[in-house]
């Protein structure tokens, strides 16, 4: 299924950006989960104007749409940031990590779905900047002291406790 762009929606962005905009689109019209290509037909013009903001988000809805499909669909962008959300969010991605590399795995697509909606909220005017920043910071202490948390435990099973 090919998605439809809304020429109306192209004259609202520079006209620099109308090729890279179009080109973005027909990737996510062609190589997207039906799912995706659904939700971003659905909410068209703030998608043209992420993808005229920001190549990670473009990247992000092209390469790695099935990541973040689920924040999408349960209106994760339009939900403001709390303190402890971020964290609440890695104690369940977190669960039944069996390898190194299992966690670095998880990290990334972890990092990368919470950076996606950062900076979406952010760029279309749906954070004001202590959201963006706190979000931002709270995004890398979870994925520090999740990674190390997680380290120092598996260290500590294969080589014991240090005293």
């Amino acid at each position: 299924m090919m998605l439809n762009l809304d020429e109306q929606l192209l004259a609202e962005i520079p006209e620099a950006l109308h090729e890279p905009v179009c080109t973005a689109w027909e990737n996510l019209g062609s190589e997207s989960p039906k799912e995706l290509r659904e939700w971003v037909a659905s909410h068209q013009q703030e998608v043209v104007q992420a993808l005229a903001r920001s190549d990670f988000l473009a990247d992000q809805l092209i390469r790695h749409g099935t990541v973040i499909l689920p924040m999408l669909t349960s209106g994760g962008l339009d939900t403001g940031w709390s303190r402890g959300d971020i964290q609440l969010d890695w104690d369940q991605e977190a669960q039944g990590i069996e390898s190194e590399d299992d966690l670095m795995a998880r990290v990334r697509r972890f990092r990368g779905r919470h950076m996606f909606r950062i900076i979406w909220r952010d760029l279309l005017g749906g954070a004001d900047f202590e959201e963006t920043s706190g979000a931002t910071s709270e995004l890398a202490d979870v994925c520090i002291q999740g990674a190390l948390d997680w380290l120092y435990e598996d260290a500590c099973t294969q080589w014991g406790t240090p005293m």
